[in-house]
């Protein structure tokens, strides 16, 4: 785990809005694709936050506010975040230290969001590595 690059397990398809995004349409985005999580973005595609579906919960229904908050207003602003050469096993630390369930990854020379690394990749790396290494210790185990 400590030597598969999660560039491997990423995923390139990133939900994305804008800073400037109005809550009303942040509603509807996460409705129209089925999203967890957006990554909020700046005019320079660098990320600045993230918004989970439970941020904007206390807003559903609030007319007033979600005219006027933006994305900045409701996202997390302080991200952890990977580049495509940290380990599974760092994501999986940084997950578990943090209790989140999906990480922005970076583009280490520019800073720019290239991609996200979900929970389900982190244990789908997981599975493929025990389920490697349980089946070479079964074959050496095979007498002839």
């Amino acid at each position: 785990m400590r030597s598969l690059p999660i560039r491997d397990y990423m995923s390139s398809r990133v939900d994305i809005v804008p800073e400037n995004m109005p809550l009303s349409q942040i509603i509807e985005t996460f409705h129209a694709q089925n999203a967890s999580y957006l990554h909020v973005i700046n005019d320079k595609n660098i990320p600045t936050g993230i918004i989970s579906f439970r941020d904007i919960r206390p807003y559903m229904g609030q007319n007033a506010q979600t005219s006027v908050l933006t994305a900045k207003d409701v996202a997390t602003a302080r991200l952890s975040i990977l580049n495509p050469d940290d380990s599974v096993f760092t994501a999986m630390q940084i997950m578990s230290d943090g209790q989140y369930s999906q990480l922005p990854v970076l583009d280490p020379d520019t800073g720019k969001l290239i991609g996200t690394l979900r929970q389900k990749d982190v244990l789908a790396a997981y599975d493929k590595e025990v389920f490697h290494h349980g089946g070479q210790q079964s074959t050496k185990s095979i007498p002839n």
